[in-house]
């Protein structure tokens, strides 16, 4: 007899084959190349494989290595397309939904494809969300900031809405994006990767976007970045300024808890506590980052000594996918390993 479980589910992972390999942006069109000691983005070198960039065999043979059942496939940040026109970004989100698509078919049980959007207007940002499932996609990436607005505001909030209406899972990535401060030592992904993340989850509990959404699923990587250290303070200022508080009429920690969804990659057990403390143990899922250097190649492991659950992880992460995306499985959120999965019982 099959052995009965909850899946693994790791919610935080990367592919993008080649055909989305020419990125438009606000400098042009910038290409990645594949060299000898690993893939490079225009000059930069991204310190990863082309094979684990862009085969889903390697990754489903990565997934069984670190024990993990089911993967949410995401594209990686450069591949917003921030800065593009409308026309650029609106046939380039949509290549990148088609590739990622296509290569989850090669198991579309264990890999579950993320869409991303046009990202130059709200109306077109919207019209491209609710159009994402008949595209095959399960949900849709998003970057926190856009246009220098946190997605509390402007595009960002316009997909919020749109993905509320379509019952769509929502994951949103930092892009590490440019500042002169931060141009030595990595601290663009050290310092503004957590940043990114920490000023979009402010912008989303202070807005009253959380108040107002109420169906909306939202998940932010990296353990929420800053935001699990810094919500004391986010209470502080709204109890004391008319300004913080104008939005919402409850402090950010009552906002965030048990609305936001966040996975656990903090990289320091006591950093993956303080956030599941935070957002409420309900919400925190599994995240690899697979396959970047920044990623963790063992989240199973991370997560138990961090003292989480990883089964707990992965129902949390249930939560957020909704009932569309697993499609193979029983009404009690069981997995049937070594044998086929049952359907859904509506």
């Amino acid at each position: 007899m099959a052995e009965q479980r909850a899946p693994i589910i790791d919610v935080h992972a990367h592919l993008l084959p080649e055909s989305a390999w020419s990125i438009p942006g606000a400098q042009g069109v910038v290409v990645m190349t594949d060299h000898s000691d690993g893939v490079n983005l225009g000059a930069f070198p991204l310190a990863v494989e082309r094979a684990a960039l862009t085969d889903p065999l390697v990754m489903l043979a990565d997934m069984d290595r670190a024990g993990i059942d089911v993967r949410v496939v995401s594209p990686p940040p450069y591949a917003f397309p921030l800065g593009a026109g409308e026309d650029a970004g609106a046939a380039y989100s949509e290549l990148v939904t088609r590739a990622l698509v296509e290569a989850c078919s090669a198991d579309p049980v264990r890999l579950l494809p993320f869409g991303t959007v046009p990202l130059a207007t709200p109306s077109g940002a919207a019209a491209a969300v609710a159009r994402l499932r008949t595209l095959g996609a399960v949900g849709v990436a998003l970057p926190p900031i856009i246009d220098g607005r946190p997605i509390g505001e402007g595009v960002g909030r316009a997909v919020l809405e749109a993905a509320d209406r379509a019952g769509l899972p929502v994951l949103v990535h930092p892009v590490q994006g440019a500042r002169s401060e931060l141009s030595t030592h990595y601290l663009r992904n050290l310092v503004g990767n957590p940043y990114e993340t920490s000023v979009a989850i402010a912008s989303c509990a202070l807005s009253g976007v959380l108040d107002e959404l109420r169906q909306l699923r939202i998940l932010f990587v990296h353990a929420a970045g800053c935001a699990p250290a810094l919500v004391g303070r986010w209470d502080h200022g709204w109890r004391v300024r008319r300004d913080v508080g104008a939005g919402t009429t409850r402090p950010p920690s009552q906002v965030l808890k048990d609305r936001v969804f966040l996975d656990a990659l903090a990289h320091h057990p006591s950093a993956a506590q303080l956030a599941a403390d935070v957002f409420g143990t309900g919400f925190i899922t599994l995240g690899s980052d697979y396959p970047f250097d920044m990623g963790d190649p063992d989240p199973v492991r991370s997560a138990l000594l961090a003292g989480l659950k990883p089964e707990i992880l992965s129902r949390n992460a249930l939560r957020w996918l909704g009932e569309q995306p697993i499609h193979a499985m029983s009404v009690n959120g069981t997995f049937l390993i070594g044998s086929p999965l049952p359907e859904r019982v509506p």
